[in-house]
């Protein structure tokens, strides 16, 4: 979503190309269409999933005139024009694209949506945590909300906290104190108006650090391990781990509470994380691309 808006922004026709069913009403609310991948010849496709085959991307490379592919691991050896690896950890791969391939590497590529695309207010980082977001992702995580929030409740007594569920989650049992919001359009709000947020290590992690807020990174499945470990070395989130939803919930409380007590951490998590992503690495892709690709004012 967020380079189909930043190509938008710079005259394309963007489409989403066979796209699942349950995703197609929340692209359509964003004024997006979708289309199948041989309705037309492509002037730029661009290729994000862990599941493509070798045959997928031939089948790509012969429906565009350029293709982009997000690689997060360096294993995309597909013939494409463009890689994109925007997480932090992302300089130190070694990447199997053809060497021609222009690449797009680092933070400063990361794309996020329209609504970071303009900078955070700078906001005074208070003596304790009262404003706390708890962010799992879109999926259900069964009771780790539920988990979170009652020990961060015992952790940070005197805290609110918000829980964001995405559009699969279930309704979590939450203590008093704390309240749910399901699938906002933006979470930006959330992020302004938080002391801490305790976050699955994807996505989120990096929308946490352009708004600014200190981060607990949570790994919840296995490809968020070097995002989280990547962004606890640059300081900008505090890594936690745990086998069971019990001992993350527990490793949780306690980086909550060696936070709350060190407001001179939390202040440089802020400049960190400020330092890494600015908002604007759509923006950079799209202009990137428009500089070399065929990708011009047609469809994207």
């Amino acid at each position: 979503m967020a380079l189909a808006q930043a190509f938008a922004s710079r005259g394309a026709r963007v489409r989403f190309v066979d796209l699942p069913r349950e995703c197609r009403g929340w692209v359509a609310e964003r004024g997006f269409q979708t289309a199948p991948l041989r309705d037309r010849h492509w002037d730029l496709l661009i290729a994000d999933s862990y599941r493509f085959t070798a045959a997928d991307w031939r089948r790509m490379r012969e429906c565009s005139a350029s293709l982009l592919a997000i690689d997060d691991f360096g294993h995309v050896s597909a013939r494409c024009d463009w890689v994109l690896s925007s997480n932090a950890y992302s300089p130190r791969l070694r990447f199997a694209a053809p060497r021609k391939a222009g690449r797009l590497i680092g933070t400063k590529y990361h794309p996020l949506r329209r609504e970071y695309w303009r900078p955070f207010p700078r906001r005074a980082v208070p003596v304790r945590v009262l404003k706390v977001l708890i962010a799992l992702g879109g999926s259900d995580r069964g009771e780790l909300p539920a988990r979170l929030a009652k020990a961060l409740r015992e952790a940070l007594p005197a805290a609110k906290i918000v829980v964001l569920l995405g559009p699969f989650s279930g309704t979590p049992d939450l203590p008093r104190g704390a309240r749910a919001v399901r699938s906002p359009k933006s979470l930006r709000p959330l992020l302004s108006n938080c002391d801490l947020a305790v976050i699955a290590a994807g996505q989120t992690l990096y929308e946490a650090a352009c708004a600014g807020v200190p981060t607990v990174a949570l790994e919840l499945s296995p490809d968020q391990s070097q995002n989280s470990r990547s962004m606890h070395r640059a300081g900008a989130a505090l890594r936690v781990s745990g086998r069971t939803s019990a001992a993350l919930a527990s490793a949780v409380a306690a980086a909550a509470r060696r936070l709350d007590g060190d407001p001179s951490r939390r202040r440089a998590m802020v400049r960190a994380g400020r330092s890494l992503v600015d908002g604007r690495g759509a923006p950079r892709v799209a202009q990137a691309v428009y500089g070399r690709s065929p990708a011009r004012r047609a469809g994207a």
